[in-house]
């Protein structure tokens, strides 16, 4: 009766002017009958209400008849957000993937581990499958870098998959390199591509596969293990699988206890070259990957650490304090390298018209003195002359040391 009211008064000459509070928009929302007296004004006032009444109606307002507005906003972000349920973990045994399947386990996501022994499976796992709770939400697939089939039942349902695979050190392998870290990942990724279910995928490589930088791109002298992790990263990159690259310090020296004394930092693409973080740490990064996919997505995190009381001797170090691990906040500020296969994206364009040098450009940039052909050479006949020297210990006893003077 009242909006019939008002259309007559308008009809004639006159408008109606409505005072509307905050409180009347909400109740508007909520259906309430409840209405604020009309006030009759000049009849040239008509036009004017009439625009701002549409303006009004063209502004969207979240209504919820049990909730405030704002938690009405936040139901819609989490939506957007999206969640993660099963994940898939290659290399789950190793040393930096078993870290990771834990974390996740202890999530509560549904986890399928990636294994060549089912029994190093049983034995790496068994505190989770012994206990009740936990070992319904851990399975595993027995695979083979080499089989397709079985790379695809192993990936088959999973939300994301995240890649931990790596050649072994202790190996003395320099086929390994190639097969692991870069036929067997790609293969992997053309897996989760063809999947239709993995939505993410994580890869966890090293510093220093993007660009030359020391001492990370030393790594090389090991079978050129970084320019086999940067060919499976270039071939997620052009999978149009929505992405997370991983590339964390060096790991061999920090243990489990090392977050007591040193901070996880999360940095850009390509701006570290050198630093530590521990094996337990990178399995945090990658957990807040999984749980936050929308924040984490077509980003390249590089993972080093600063200390939390430089300058401090051991016996002067203050006592170990709990603090915010999660790095969430950091991996936030990270600008987004985009996806290259979209058509028309920034990304598309930089891939596009990136700088290809020619092989006259690269061997001289190679044989430079930034080069990485010296440090290799330097490298292999380092490695001659201490294996010759521990050869000649061997045969006359006499130390390297006294060989070397």
């Amino acid at each position: 009766e009242s909006r019939r009211t008002m259309a007559t008064g308008v009809r004639h000459g006159a408008s109606i002017q409505w005072t509307r509070t905050r409180g009347s928009v909400l109740s508007c929302c909520s259906r309430s009958k409840t209405k604020a007296a009309p006030t009759f004004v000049d009849p040239s006032a008509g036009m004017r209400m009439k625009m701002k009444m549409k303006m009004r109606m063209r502004i969207p307002v979240a209504c919820s008849s049990s909730s405030s507005s704002s938690s009405s906003v936040a139901t819609v972000k989490e939506e957007s957000s999206g969640s993660t349920g099963s994940a898939y973990v290659a290399g789950s045994t190793g040393r930096t993937g078993q870290r990771v399947v834990r974390e996740l386990v202890d999530a509560g996501l549904k986890v399928k581990a990636g294994v060549r022994s089912s029994d190093k499976f049983r034995d790496t796992f068994d505190e989770i499958l012994s206990s009740q709770d936990k070992a319904t939400r851990l399975s595993y697939e027995m695979t083979s870098l080499e089989d397709a089939e079985s790379l695809e039942r192993g990936v088959s349902g999973a939300d994301v998959v995240v890649c931990c695979l790596g050649a072994p050190e202790d190996e003395f392998n320099f086929d390994n390199p190639r097969r692991i870290d870069g036929d067997g990942t790609i293969a992997l990724i053309d897996a989760a591509k063809a999947s239709g279910t993995v939505e993410h995928f994580i890869l966890v490589t090293s510093l220093g596969t993007g660009r030359f930088g020391w001492p990370a791109s030393i790594l090389n002298l090991f079978f050129g293990v970084l320019h086999h992790k940067r060919r499976a990263e270039e071939h997620l990159l052009a999978s149009g699988l929505r992405y997370t690259i991983v590339r964390p310090g060096g790991m061999e020296r920090p243990t489990d206890d090392y977050y007591k004394e040193h901070k996880m930092v999360v940095k850009g693409e390509d701006t570290q070259f050198g630093g530590q973080v521990s094996r337990t740490q990178v399995s945090w990064c990658v957990k807040e990957c999984v749980l936050n996919p929308a924040v984490c997505e077509n980003k390249v995190l590089e993972l080093v650490t600063k200390e939390i009381n430089p300058g401090k001797k051991k016996d002067e170090a203050k006592a170990f304090e709990e603090y915010d691990t999660s790095v969430i906040d950091q991996i936030t500020k990270i600008k987004s390298a985009g996806d290259p296969t979209v058509v028309g994206s920034p990304a598309w364009y930089t891939a596009k018209y990136a700088y290809t040098p020619s092989k006259l450009d690269a061997l001289v940039r190679a044989m430079g003195f930034k080069g990485t052909a010296p440090e290799v050479v330097n490298g292999r006949l380092a490695m001659l002359a201490l294996v010759a020297g521990l050869g000649e210990e061997l045969v006359s006893g006499k130390p390297i040391g006294q060989q070397v003077v």
